[in-house]
């Protein structure tokens, strides 16, 4: 019995055809890249604005607390001191959940907006229609 050799193809000729060849030179990449800075931009200034409104909110919660706190200070019978520290922390708590709920249901807002923009300026950049060709275009 002889053993079959399995004949491989001549690749001695064959020439690698760059990328850019085959999109006459369009760079899906930068494309991408461009966009994903967009994004970026965009999360980056909605963070910033978080942040901002996050201390702003901590600098009234401070404020609004020493008023709380002097009014606690009074002296008084065990049972309402417990009742108004218990308000106090129900309030805080409630006041607390509310503010970040706001604020960061504003941010992921922002956060789809940069996503929208970013794949606008591929679709547009690629002259394509939906996220679905942006894909087919790019090297595997």
């Amino acid at each position: 019995m002889s053993k079959q050799k399995s004949k491989k193809p001549d690749t001695s000729k064959a020439t690698a055809v760059p990328f850019e060849a085959m999109t006459n030179g369009f760079n899906v990449n930068q494309v991408m890249m461009e966009s994903l800075r967009t994004m970026q931009a965009t999360n980056a200034a909605g963070i910033q604005r978080i942040n901002n409104e996050m201390l702003r909110f901590a600098i009234e919660r401070l404020q609004e607390d020493q008023e709380r706190l002097r009014e606690m200070a009074t002296p008084r019978d065990p049972a309402t001191v417990a009742a108004l520290w218990g308000s106090y922390f129900a309030m805080t708590a409630q006041e607390y959940a509310v503010e970040a709920r706001r604020l960061w249901g504003e941010y992921f807002a922002e956060v789809f907006e940069g996503f929208d923009k970013a794949r606008g300026e591929m679709q547009e950049a690629l002259g394509v229609a939906d996220t679905e060709e942006i894909m087919k275009s790019v090297p595997v």
